[in-house]
């Protein structure tokens, strides 16, 4: 159970401002695995929604961070908003010893397609043909013609002081968010600045202008009861930066890069509709499932299970449901069969590149970890 649950929080949430788009519906939700026992409704909604705030109520804003004028010019120049049709995120250039590159999370790229890439003075990137994407994170990057660009921290420390950059929200801004850093990774880092969607590909620098790391995902984990975490740091959103150290990079070409990222955004779209329904049947699972999920076998099973789901009702009225239950969990036993299927599907060979490789590992771990857990949860049953 406990490697299920650390599956399904592998990736996080992302930060791109895309509100307007599904992306932030595509990591899946935290929910509970139905067991024999009620469970409790799951809590996972996404991060963000963006909607206007009424006047009457008190907006609490960060106090404004003062930057020296030289500093804030550097990182001015470096910053990059992405902006395309599905939504928003940020970027940024770095400077190394072979040159310049725009640095981004991979996940900015996948889902604003044909992005439009510009600085606060309106300098606009083109995308290149072939860019080059870390193999076991989620960030991406290519060179660039400029000279200018944020150099990498060789280190960094527990508490240490740190502002992330980013378009807070999507709303086309350059903000500036302070915070320390709050834990360490060997590749990620936990920082108390409040990110949000919009900031993910944005620099998280130190006061020396040096880049420790990359806002990336925000964690909400609902693996434990309230009464463990209440009243302790990890009861709310976690935010996460991940670094640039010791990071291996692959080159691919840009147009297999977005069609591979499509094909793995359609199982992560599969994987959404399963978890949705593992998310009603650890809320009541005698209540009818609808489902967009396109795949038969679950189609089926959501067929029967809804006919049941109705019988039982019908038979609750009449105080009728003494066998009922038993078979609606036998029908559970039945959806854990049906993840085999789903697993095979989370292996479509033309996907090659490294990082899409890690992420459809992770999904077929959670099928298989999801099946395991389901069967011995209804071993009893016969």
């Amino acid at each position: 159970m406990v490697r299920f649950i650390l599956l399904l929080v592998l990736f996080g949430l992302p930060l791109s401002g895309l509100s307007q788009s599904n992306y932030m519906k595509r990591r899946p939700p935290k929910a509970k695995v139905p067991s024999s026992e009620p469970a409790e409704k799951s809590e996972a909604q996404p991060v963000v929604k963006s909607e206007t705030q009424p006047a009457a109520k008190e907006i609490r804003r960060q106090p404004a961070v003062q930057i020296p004028a030289e500093q804030m010019r550097a990182i001015e120049n470096a910053f990059y908003f992405v902006k395309g049709k599905n939504g928003s995120g940020s970027a940024f250039l770095m400077k190394d010893d072979s040159g310049v590159w725009l640095v981004s999370n991979s996940h900015v790229f996948e889902h604003t397609k044909s992005p439009k890439i510009s600085n606060i003075k309106r300098d606009e990137i083109a995308l290149p043909a072939v860019i080059e994407v870390a193999t076991d994170r989620d960030l991406i990057r290519f060179r660039v013609d400029r000279t200018n660009g944020l150099s990498l921290a060789e280190s960094c420390n527990y508490n240490q002081p740190i502002y992330a950059f980013g378009d807070s929200g999507g709303a086309g801004v350059l903000t500036v968010l302070s915070g320390n850093v709050v834990a360490m990774g060997s590749d990620r880092l936990e920082i108390s600045s409040n990110i949000i969607p919009g900031n993910s590909g944005g620099p998280v620098i130190n006061e020396s202008n040096q880049v420790v790391g990359v806002s990336s995902y925000l964690l909400k984990p609902k693996s434990l009861p309230d009464w463990i975490t209440k009243d302790t740091p990890f009861a709310d959103a976690r935010r996460m930066a991940l670094r640039l150290n010791d990071a291996t990079w692959v080159r691919v070409d840009m147009g297999k890069y977005l069609e591979e990222a499509e094909i793995v955004n359609e199982v992560e779209n599969g994987v959404d509709a399963f978890f949705d329904i593992m998310a009603s049947l650890s809320e009541d699972s005698t209540k009818p499932i609808t489902s967009t999920i396109d795949n038969d076998a679950i189609q089926e099973w959501l067929r029967k299970h809804n006919q049941l789901a109705s019988k039982f009702h019908t038979a609750y009225r009449r105080n009728e449901t003494r066998y009922l239950p038993q078979s609606i969990k036998k029908n559970i036993i039945e959806l854990a069969e049906v993840t085999v299927d789903l697993e095979r599907s989370a292996n479509p060979k033309q996907v090659t590149t490294s990082y899409f490789e890690v992420r459809l590992k992770s999904y077929r771990e959670m099928y298989k970890s999801i099946r395991e857990h389901m069967e011995t949860a209804y071993s009893g049953l016969n």
